[in-house]
C-alpha cells in the first residue's frame, strides 16, 4: 500500500470509526463470497467478482492501516514463505 492509501484508509477509520469498519470487512467477504458461489455455478459474471474482489481488497487495506506497515509485511512475507515451502514440496512450479 502506497502513502496515499495509507492515508485514505487512516482517514476512513478515523471518520467512521474501527469497530463499523471491520464489521464492513466482514460484509464485504460475505458479498465476495456470494460472487464466488454464483461464479461457479455460471449465475454470476467475471465483471461482479472482478467488482466484489475489489472492495475485499480496499477493507482489508484498512485492516492493514490498523498495524504498523513493517507487522503487516512481517506477516506477509512468512505467510509467503509457507505457501512456496507447500509447492515446493509438492513440486508445483
Amino acid at each position: 500500500m502506497n502513502d496515499r492509501q495509507r492515508a485514505l484508509c487512516e482517514r476512513a477509520l478515523k471518520a467512521w470509526g474501527v469497530q463499523r469498519q471491520l464489521d464492513m470487512v466482514i460484509e464485504e467477504m460475505a458479498e465476495l463470497r456470494k460472487a464466488i458461489m454464483k461464479y461457479r455455478r455460471g449465475q454470476g459474471d467475471k465483471l461482479d467478482l472482478l467488482r466484489e474482489g475489489v472492495d475485499v481488497q480496499i477493507m482489508v487495506m484498512h485492516l492493514e492501516t490498523l498495524f504498523p506497515p513493517s507487522d503487516w509485511e512481517f506477516e506477509l512475507i512468512q505467510k509467503l514463505a509457507r505457501v512456496q515451502d507447500r509447492l515446493d514440496k509438492r513440486g508445483g512450479s
